[in-house]
């Protein structure tokens, strides 16, 4: 259905299952949402995601600078040549708990290995809102899109695309 009617689909499952109401026009979080959600978490909940995503970015870079990249057997060189893809979607689950390291864990290193498009997706809540601190996260672990899409329908979003939220590479 969302491959087919794209963000009416959405909409419509949304309403369904999340049981709030949205448009094309607010499916994805504005600035504004991210820069208020700062005033609804604590200093202490910041730093730690500051930290968790430190020291997650630190960890991954060692990963990546460990990977073997040459090898020459018989006379013959094989090059391993690492390039980040262009887009990647992280599913951030939602509902009756909250997942912020979820979020952390998956753009931190898509972040790290030099992916240009994070896009996250997330359930909104009966007010049509995500968890301040899913929207925190994403601020803090530079992510470009954040979108209040849930379940199968976030995930056949960012595999299909729809008017809204452009198609993902790897999710």
């Amino acid at each position: 259905a969302v491959k087919e009617k794209g963000d009416s689909a959405i909409i419509e499952f949304t309403e369904k299952f999340d049981k709030t109401k949205l448009t094309a026009k607010n499916l994805r979080v504005t600035p504004k949402e991210i820069k208020a959600a700062y005033k609804l978490v604590t200093g202490e909940q910041v730093d730690a995601l500051k930290l968790m995503k430190s020291k997650l970015e630190t960890l991954e870079t060692q990963t990546l600078l460990q990977q073997p990249t040459k090898s020459i057997r018989d006379e013959i060189t094989v090059e391993t040549v690492l390039r980040p893809l262009e887009s990647v979607g992280c599913y951030v689950p939602g509902g009756q708990a909250v997942y912020p390291s979820t979020l952390v864990m998956t753009a931190t290193p898509a972040k790290v290995a030099g992916v240009s498009r994070i896009v996250v997706c997330s359930p909104p809540t009966e007010k049509g809102t995500i968890n301040p601190l899913i929207l925190v996260a994403s601020d803090i672990c530079g992510v470009d899109e954040v979108y209040k899409v849930g379940g199968i329908q976030a995930i056949a979003a960012l595999a299909y695309g729809t008017e809204t939220i452009k198609p993902v590479r790897k999710i």
